[in-house]
Order: C-alpha cells, then structure tokens, then sequence
C-alpha cells in the first residue's frame, strides 16, 4: 500500500470519527434522561440540557458547586461510597438518590456510572423514577424471579452436560497426516490433534512470531503460555466446539510473540475428517489483521464514550427521513416493543401507527418539516411486533438540515401504564360523582313523593268507592308508588341506603322468584335451573336477592323476546383462592356463585364496559330506565362480592355473581313472651321532618 493511499484512508477514518461524534452529541443533546460526566474531585465537568428541566437549576449553577451540593443529605453517606467504588475502577455500578429541586421539591433519579480511572471521570446516565418507585419494585421483583428461575436452570444444565460427558466415548487418537503447506503464502496455517497439541505451522507464522525454529513447539499444548490468557480461553473454547460438533468456526484475537509484540489474527477453525468420517485434526488459518486493528482502534476509542451513554438509555432512539421511511432504531426497540432494528429501517414508519391516529401525526410531522430544529411531542397508539397497540409518548426533533442526522429525530416513551392508571382514575371519579349526584336528587325527590303519596292515601280513604274521582287518584297513587320504587334503586345504586341484612340461604328465594318469572314471560322461552340444595348461607337482604334475580332474569327475557331460546339459572358453592378474586374487595374464600344465561343476542365487549353505568340502557323507549343492573351491581359490592359478565354478539350473555359464604350456621332465636299487653288509647303520632310540606296537615 502506498504512502498517499495511506493518507487518505487515515482522512476518511478521520471524517468518519468526527460525524460519529457530531451524531451522538446531538442525541445526547435532545435526550430526556441526564446525561453527565463527574469528576472524581466532586465537581461536574459535563451536563446534557435535559438537567436544567429536571432539576430546575442552569447548566452554570450545577458546574459551580459540588455535585454533593444538590444531593438530598440523607444520600450522602451512600453516594459517598459509591464515588469510591468508581474511583477503585469498578467497571460500572447502578444506583438511586434523591436530588433536591430548585424550588424544593425531592427527585428520585437512577443512575448507571461507568468510571475512566485513568481520565478520573465518571459517565452517568440518569432517568427520573419519582412517580416510577412502585413500578421499578415490581420491575426488580420481577428481575430478581427471573434470574433465580436462571440460575436454577442453569445449574441443571451444568449437570446435565456432567452426566453426557460421563457416557461420551473417547475419540480414537488420530494419525499425523502428512500435508503439504505453501511455504510462501502471507496466511499462518497450523494443525492441531484432538488434544490440542500443535503438529506442525507454516512459516508465515514462524515469521509473525519472531521465532527461530517453530519446531521446538511441536507436540506442545496450542496456545501457546506466552499468548494472552483472554486468547488462550477463545481458542481453546472453539477448537472444542469444532471438536464436539464439527462446524467450521471463525474468530479474531490478539496474540504475543515471545517479545511481547501485539499481533491481531482473524482465524478459521476447519475440521477434517478420516475414511470413516470421524473428527481426525484441525486445521487453523490465520491472516494477520493488525494493522487494520490499529486503524479500527482509534475510530474505536472515540465512538466508546457515546456509544456506551446511548444503550443505557431507557427509551427507544429513531431517525426518519422527510418521505416517512425509517433510517435508524436504537437496538432496545426490542425490549420494549418486540421489533428488531432490521424489521423497521427502510420501512414506511406510519405502518407502526394505530390506523385511526395515523392522520393526526401526519399532520404534526409535515407542520414539524416547516421549520429546522422544531420540535413537537405527540401521543398515540404504536404497533407492537406481536400485533398488540401500546400507549407511547413521542418527541420529533427537525434535524434534516444537519449532515450527521439528516431526518428527524425520534424519541419514544411507553406510556402505556400512566395510561392505564388515567383511564380506571377517571371511571372511578366519574361513578363517584354519578352515585353522589343520584343519591342528592334521590332524597329531595323522596321529600316531594312523600306528601303525594301520603294525600293520596287519605284522599282514597275518604273518597267514596263510586266517586268519578277515584279512578284518578288511584292513577295518581300507582304512578308514585313506582316513582318511589325507582327512588329506592337510585339509592341502592348510590349506596346510601341499605336494607336489613340477616342469615339466610338463596334457594327458596330463587325459586320463589323463578315461579313469578314463569308466569310473566312467554312459552317461547324455556327455563332451566341447577339449585345446588347444599349451597351455604349468606348475609343478605332476602328483598335485594330477590331483585338481583328479578333484574338479571328480565334482562335475559328481554334478550330473547323475539326469538325464543333459554334462559339458565344455577345455584353453586365454590371455593377462590388469590388468584381468582375479581376485585381488590374480595377476600380468598367460599362463595355462593349465582348464574343466569340466556341464548339470546349477546353483546361486544364495548357494551359490556358500559351496562354497569346508570341510566345506560340498550332497550327501546318505555321498556327500562338503565337502572336495574346499576342497582344489581351497587347490592353485589355493598355485600362485599362480585359480578362477572361474558359475552359475544349473537351468542348470549352469561352472568355470575358472587356473594360470600358465612362460616356460621343459623342460629335458633329465643321467643320473649311480653309479661303485660300494651294499652291502648287516644295516643297520637309525631311526625317530625325539615321539609314543611310533609309534615303539614299530618299532625
């Protein structure tokens, strides 16, 4: 190779090296995690910007004083000794602390710190966990499951691979073949018996190893002693790989010659076999690499640094050009999404976004290309490799006017958890604030039936039965016995009142409330029931049981109204462990399980998030109020149990409630005989109440 040759690969290496600076400064620079370098002294000698947002303070502020400064004291002691680990050359550690924010506030940060002792630097890379400490506990708990499931398992393996070795055969001793070398090729080629002792080399590696006479080798273990020892172990784990499995293997290493000189070799272990076909010696090439070693090493040094900052960052890293198709994915992508890096680069990246979303962010990527180094965060739904959507936060960076990058930068961020957390947060507050507001409206419309029902009532008494007025009043009287009895399961429903809960078992109920079901729906439905005679006793009130049955089997009727089919009621006690409890309320235990099918239409799961919400209903005008299962569940959960739902379209519904076992038994009442009759007489009754209309002319 020629001088000037020389030169200009030495100018492309040095082009390469800056660019691959420039790339990962600009990464680290838009990065939402801290990214800094600490030095041993205790002061910081680099911080990324995403510093000044987390914890509040400028880039100055933070460089002026000692790191120990920010730190939360309670850390101190721990941090210290940390920093000494790092200063000894512990290669790197993970640790948490607290930073304490500019205006006072406590940050929990995790960090991983890499330490340089000869630059006596420390590399950090730190995310900000203060709303992910319960997270990362289920995380570690997780990881730490999982690694003892590893190292079981490998244990196993270790004593499985002891116990095949026991029964192995040893190979039968080959015979020295005799070969014929060309002496004068550049490439090392040597020849080693199953044992791993050399047999012969050629001379281009008596010439790279500077030895007089390689004979004085033969018959001796290969490696050789004076080679490193990280050599010796790769050499010696592939020739026994060749020799187990006959592949042919390559790898690259460097060695020693006998005067300390570091030489780089790319080998090739080939196996080769005798008449019989068994393993009889192997043959290793080497070509001499080392300058091209040389070259890669200062490229190598350089790119270190950055390269080992951007796999400790916890979110995914992207590059997409200004046509949509994708340039680059950071190797975690995996983690996190199932995608390899290779499955997404040259692909349209909208093929990752949920289809109704997909017009949305079109529209913040073409806005974001109208100005260079815009920025924007966007979220939406990203496609998961297994066909699943996932909940993300993104950040796109214009960075199309820069050489190095020449797209736009993409940061994403699985939010998919927070979103959970949000979603179940908002139903919670939104059925809150509905019991509260029907529970209020519940007792003021109370107050107004009480004086209709009640004027009535005397109105009737003092009518006489042939009176033209009577038929309206009992019009009058039936329409607020029934507005009353919606007000009874809005109150139900909001929890605030509550019927006589005693001792009781559910059979003679059920079967009571099945006889009138009989009679009020048509033959065209058949009706089948399974009542288990030894169910145990609950603690219930035997008129809310009554009217669980009679919601959900009307339900059922309704379902099945046109068509016909059957309607299913089952009666069963069982038992739920830990892990059947269906929500946080239950306690493990014995449950009397109530069910009631049907064949009718069935429902999506869409619907089924929503038939538990008051005044939802999917029945015509006039045939429900979407109150009967919000009652149904509001009675479930007051009794401490549960009510499950399974269902498809056109294929019935299912429902099963669970309500808990009481361990004790029905106990006998004794019966008091009073000693003296009550008197009676001219007495009266005090009806006392706030809202005057009802105590009016009752006195």
């Amino acid at each position: 190779m020629s001088v000037e040759q020389t030169n200009q690969d030495m100018e492309i290496r040095i082009d390469e090296l800056e660019k691959s600076e420039k790339f990962y400064k600009n990464i680290l620079n838009h990065s939402q995690d801290l990214v800094c370098i600490a030095g041993m002294d205790g002061y910081f000698k680099y911080l990324n910007p995403a510093w000044e947002k987390i914890v509040g303070y400028t880039k100055s502020e933070l460089l002026a004083k000692p790191f120990f400064n920010f730190i939360h004291p309670g850390d101190h002691q721990k941090n210290e000794e940390e920093v000494a680990q790092l200063t000894d050359g512990k290669v790197t550690i993970d640790f948490e602390n607290r930073y304490i924010h500019k205006n006072g506030t406590i940050i929990t940060i995790s960090w991983k710190a890499t330490p340089i002792v000869e630059e006596q630097i420390i590399y950090c890379i730190g995310r900000d966990i203060t709303d992910q400490i319960q997270i990362k506990k289920e995380l570690d708990e997780y990881r730490n499951n999982l690694e003892n499931l590893i190292k079981t398992r490998t244990n196993e393996l270790k004593q499985e691979i002891i116990e095949r070795k026991k029964t192995e055969v040893k190979l039968r001793e080959s015979e020295k073949k005799s070969l014929t070398w060309l002496e004068a090729s550049p490439v090392c080629t040597k020849m080693v018996d199953l044992d791993f002792n050399l047999q012969y080399m050629s001379s281009a590696g008596v010439k790279g190893l500077n030895i007089d006479d390689i004979s004085q080798f033969y018959g001796k273990p290969y490696p050789f002693d004076f080679y490193p020892v990280s050599f010796k172990n790769l050499m010696t784990m592939n020739l026994e790989k060749v020799k187990k499995t006959g592949e042919i293997i390559e790898q690259e290493g460097s060695v020693v010659d006998i005067n300390e000189n570091e030489l780089w070799f790319h080998s090739t272990l080939v196996p080769v076999n005798d008449d019989e076909g068994l393993i009889d010696y192997i043959i290793v090439v080497s070509a001499d690499i080392t300058e091209r070693k040389q070259a890669e090493e200062a490229l190598r040094k350089a790119n270190t640094r950055h390269s080992a900052m951007i796999a400790n960052i916890g979110d995914v890293i992207g590059i997409m050009g200004t046509d949509g198709i994708m340039k680059y994915k950071s190797p975690n992508i995996e983690k996190w999404f199932g995608w390899k890096p290779e499955d997404l680069i040259g692909k349209d990246g909208w093929e990752t976004v949920y289809p109704e979303d997909i017009e949305r962010i079109q529209k913040e990527f073409y806005a974001l290309l109208e100005k260079d180094n815009a920025s924007t965060t966007v979220v939406y739904r990203y496609k998961c490799k297994d066909g699943t959507y996932t909940w993300i936060e993104l950040t796109a960076v214009n960075r199309t006017n820069d050489t190095t990058i020449n797209g736009i930068l993409l940061n994403y961020h699985d939010i998919s958890k927070r979103k959970q957390a949000e979603e179940k947060l908002n139903q919670a507050q939104k059925m809150e604030a509905i019991g509260t507001l029907s529970g209020g409206i519940a007792h003021d419309f109370n107050n107004i039936l009480f004086p209709i029902v009640g004027h009535t009532e005397m109105l009737l008494e003092d009518v006489p039965e042939d009176s033209p007025f009577r038929d309206g009043l009992n019009e009058i009287y039936t329409g607020a016995l029934r507005a009353s009895d919606l007000v009874k399961q809005i109150l139900t429903f909001s929890r605030q009142e509550s019927g006589e809960l005693k001792l009781m078992k559910m059979q003679p109920i059920i079967k009571e409330a099945l006889k009138l079901i009989r009679s009020t729906i048509p033959t065209t439905i058949e009706i089948k029931q399974d009542i288990q005679a030894d169910c145990g006793a609950i603690k219930a009130d035997p008129t809310q049981i009554h009217q669980i049955i009679m919601n959900l089997a009307t339900n059922a009727y309704h379902a099945m109204e046109e068509t016909g089919g059957e309607l299913k009621v089952s009666l069963k006690e069982m038992e739920l462990g830990p892990l059947d409890l269906i929500n946080r309320d239950m306690t493990p235990g014995v449950y009397a399980c109530l069910s009631i099918s049907d064949t009718g239409m069935g429902m999506g799961k869409s619907l089924i998030k929503k038939i538990f919400d008051p005044f939802f209903t999917t029945k015509e005008k006039g045939k429900g109020t979407g109150m009967g299962l919000s009652v149904v569940h509001g009675i479930i959960i007051s009794m401490n149990g549960a009510i499950r739902v399974y269902s498809e379209s056109g294929k019935g519904a299912e429902f099963h409630v669970y309500l808990p076992v009481e361990k004790s038994s029905f106990e006998k009442q004794e019966i008091h005989q009073m000693e003296d009759p009550i008197q009676g007489g001219i007495e009266r009754i005090l009806l006392v109440d706030d809202v005057r209309i009802i105590t009016k002319n009752n006195g």
